[in-house]
């Protein structure tokens, strides 16, 4: 359902549209960081013309500081300022994989750059999933600036769950990709043999399975 055909009804103008209802894209809706740099990924990175697109989307919603706004209009107008640090961690984890497994050397190189760029920014991320999403992709990599980020936001998520109460092994309230902090944590733990981020990623994933699993749709969280 999700290949590429449908990934080209919906790429217009600046990149892949925010909503659609049915077959039918939502213009008025515009684009954000999130989105495209999801299609970033495959299927979109398997076509150039897409790939080219939403690469060229990620370069323009960065500010000067490497951080990433996430919200355009239609006109190409921005709408935030990247208050928010989740679409800067989900632009470098697309930004990574891009530069590791495009088929195309050019737009690689480019998702590169654009990926460096976004270094300094990465630096100052302190939201959980911010952290996880960045930190899966820099994990990817083996130069030494991404492993050094690696590293500190490993450390970060870590502090982060060790914090967390017993009876809440979770940094923070169950809303949206709960399970990318705890994809986040194992994957640095086997990444850098630390035994205590694995001990409490294990905790955390057997929390988040009692309850994404419960059958009761009145206990403390449900997710149909």
């Amino acid at each position: 359902m999700f290949g590429l055909e449908w990934l080209r009804a919906r790429t217009k103008g600046w990149g892949l549209l925010e909503h659609a209802r049915g077959g039918l894209p939502l213009l008025g809706e515009g684009y954000t960081t999130d989105d495209n740099a999801r299609a970033l990924l495959p299927p979109g990175a398997q076509d150039r013309a897409l790939a080219q697109t939403y690469l060229a989307f990620l370069a323009y919603m960065q500010r000067e500081d490497g951080r990433f706004r996430n919200d355009l209009s239609l006109e190409g107008r921005h709408e935030d300022e990247g208050e928010v640090e989740d679409p800067t961690g989900r632009a470098v984890w697309a930004l990574a994989a891009a530069s590791l497994r495009l088929g195309f050397p050019d737009l690689q190189e480019a998702a590169r750059s654009v990926l460096e760029q976004a270094y300094r920014a990465v630096e100052g991320l302190s939201a959980p999933r911010a952290q996880a999403y960045a930190l899966l992709g820099l994990l990817a990599l083996r130069d030494a600036p991404a492993r050094e980020l690696a590293h500190l936001l490993g450390q970060r998520l870590l502090r982060a769950f060790r914090e967390a109460e017993a009876a809440w092994p979770f940094p923070g309230p169950l809303i949206y990709a709960n399970h990318r902090p705890v994809e986040a944590l194992w994957a640095y733990a086997q990444a850098f043999g630390d035994g205590e981020a694995q001990t409490l990623a294990l905790r955390a994933k057997g929390f988040l399975d009692q309850l994404y699993f419960q059958e009761d749709p009145e206990g403390p969280f449900f997710d149909p």
